[in-house]
């Protein structure tokens, strides 16, 4: 059916003044390029994050999260890092890009990606439920526990970039419902923030 809509396009402009008689050529579009540098323009400030906790920046890296999942690099990376001082739980944002960053995320739905994102001897659950995500072309949560460190964690994509929010701390602090909480109000915030590259 989209064969005969361009066929039918390409006859209709055919007729239009100033045409050769060919058909219209069919343009597509690349996805955005990224850099790491341009990525940055994502991260979190403050007050992205003054409605979860008192945020104090530990800063910005050329890093990513989600590298062990997909099986390759990133084409440009940065995690953002920060500790809610009121509950010292620590917050991560990465944001990384990928050929198929939909794809990545997707593919966490469909197993359990224990040794991408919990390493060796985690445990794994169900995420906490997100919100409606404008313009997001796959979205997954998580939470896990690992001997010193537990929390919970959502990845959404867009196009060839890939959000994701982690938040935890230790056993003690960082209560899982907790945790989950924060997440599902920080990756609306998240998504929003690439509107900023």
């Amino acid at each position: 059916m989209r064969v005969l809509a361009v066929l039918v396009a390409g006859v209709v402009l055919s007729g239009c003044g100033g045409t050769t008689g060919e058909p219209a050529p069919v343009v597509t579009t690349s996805p955005k390029a990224y850099t790491s540098a341009g990525l940055v323009k994502a991260a979190f400030v403050a007050e992205d994050l003054v409605d979860v906790g008192v945020p104090k920046p530990e800063g910005v890296t050329d890093a990513a999260l989600l590298a062990g999942c997909a099986g390759s690099e990133p084409v440009a990376k940065m995690v953002s890092l920060w500790t809610l001082t009121d509950t010292k739980v620590n917050v991560l944002q990465s944001v990384e890009s990928y050929d198929d960053a939909g794809g990545l995320v997707a593919g966490l739905r469909s197993e359990v990606p224990d040794a991408c994102l919990l390493g060796e001897g985690g445990k794994w659950s169900t995420g906490p439920i997100l919100p409606n995500l404008v313009d997001i072309d796959a979205a997954y949560s998580w939470c896990y526990i690992r001997v010193d460190v537990q929390g919970c964690g959502a990845a959404a994509a867009r196009g060839n970039v890939v959000t994701v929010v982690l938040v935890e701390g230790t056993p003690l602090e960082a209560e899982l419902g907790y945790c989950g909480k924060v997440v599902a109000r920080l990756v609306p915030v998240a998504v929003k923030a690439l509107g900023r590259v």
